[in-house]
């Protein structure tokens, strides 16, 4: 089940003043709930593009970075959030995750490696598209 800040975080940045609010209230272990799915609010961010409402969470609570997902249609694969906004989030959100997921002893492991360059080419993140 969706938390009030998964569906206020999934709905867009219409909501981001309802998001700065509540992860103003919250505290920081409760920011970490998964839905049913496996899915932190930061990565329902990530997958929608919102990247104003990513901002936020992450200033909270930067270990937020690092918990992972289920993969994406049901894959066995797990997921940081970097990797969903690599699949769905838009260059603006992918390039913020770019910048702010640092810890290389998490982050990179030659299996997320590997996965995330798919990820980018799968999603024509790369050189000379013109689709972003």
């Amino acid at each position: 089940m969706d938390t009030a800040l998964h569906i206020a975080v999934g709905v867009g940045k219409a909501n981001i003043h309802f998001v700065e609010k509540l992860v103003e209230l919250m505290p920081v272990e409760a920011l970490a709930f998964k839905n049913n799915g496996g899915a932190t609010a930061l990565h329902l961010a990530a997958l929608v593009g919102n990247t104003e409402a990513a901002a936020i969470l992450v200033d909270k609570h930067s270990p937020l970075l690092y918990i992972d997902a289920p993969g994406i249609a049901g894959g066995n694969d797990i997921m940081l959030p970097i990797h969903h906004a690599a699949v769905f989030g838009g260059r603006d959100t992918l390039s913020y995750f770019l910048d702010v997921t640092i810890d290389d002893r998490v982050a990179v492991n030659e299996t997320s490696c590997t996965q995330f360059i798919g990820l980018l080419i799968s999603s024509y993140f790369f050189v000379g598209n013109s689709r972003y």
